[in-house]
């Protein structure tokens, strides 16, 4: 009987793979109370209630679709 080779130990996510899942467990919920945008000509306020919540959701789609391709997010 063979011995089966050792399982391959995954790599460390790279920093822009750990970037994003902090986003995505942190910052992108964290939207949902409210939240400024900065701009070179001021900030816009978006106070929480359904803008807040509408653009938290197109934010974790964009940042998840950016998570997946990474290349230890393709795997």
């Amino acid at each position: 009987m063979q011995n089966a080779a050792p399982a391959a130990t995954p790599a460390a996510p790279s920093a822009q793979e750990q970037a994003l899942q902090y986003a995505l467990a942190k910052q992108v919920p964290d939207m949902a109370r409210g939240f400024a945008i900065h701009t070179n000509y001021g900030d816009i306020t978006i106070p929480p209630g359904w803008m807040a919540e509408r653009i938290q959701r197109h934010v974790e789609r964009l940042l998840q679709v950016e998570l997946m391709a990474t290349p230890e997010g393709a795997v």
